[in-house]
């Protein structure tokens, strides 16, 4: 049996397959269990970072 868990902090995700360390990190309080959907929700709800764009900045014209 796998059991995946995400980080809270960064997000990131680990699976283990031993009873102990999935009822280790069960207990731990930094790491929150992933069921099945819930994966995609997460990855569903996030925005895609804005893109800035390349290059020189467009010439303004200056009053004096």
């Amino acid at each position: 049996m796998m059991v995946k868990f995400r980080c809270k902090a960064s997000g990131n995700i680990v699976s283990f397959s031993s009873e102990s360390d999935i009822e280790c990190m069960r207990k731990e309080s930094g790491y929150e269990e992933v069921k099945d959907g819930m994966q995609e929700q997460k990855a569903s709800k996030t925005p895609a970072p804005e893109v800035k764009k390349r290059g020189r900045p467009a010439k303004t014209e200056y009053v004096i």
